[in-house]
């Protein structure tokens, strides 16, 4: 009864392997057939064109501000930036900027709880 038993056991095991197989088989096979499929369909030549234009920041006047491309941007000096714009990001990035020397000891300490 044992070698029976055991050879029932062979038999499911051997059809769990090949049906586990055929899956993945299915699997492969519909991956390659989609990526195949999307490879000559897909048409990303159009995109290049538009990518390599810069993209243009207006003020609120409508006056081209700067543009910025893949490669650089092209802003204006700090002497063009108004005071009130220059504090704004200051405040937003280090409110204690002006009464620590370089190095915020309190933020650091604080970060690291």
């Amino acid at each position: 009864m044992k070698h029976v038993a055991d050879w029932k056991m062979g038999v499911q095991m051997r059809g769990l392997v090949k049906l586990g197989l055929i899956i993945i088989l299915v699997i492969v096979v519909l991956g390659a057939g989609s990526l195949f499929y999307f490879r000559q369909v897909a048409d990303i030549s159009h995109l290049q064109n538009i990518l390599q234009q810069p993209t243009g920041i207006y003020d609120r006047d409508g006056n081209l501000a700067s543009t910025i491309t893949a490669n650089k941007s092209e802003g204006v000096s700090i002497d063009e930036i108004p005071e009130h714009m220059k504090q704004a990001v200051v405040s937003i990035e280090d409110h204690r900027f002006y009464e620590h020397h370089g190095i915020d000891y309190q933020g650091i300490f604080a970060s690291a709880d």
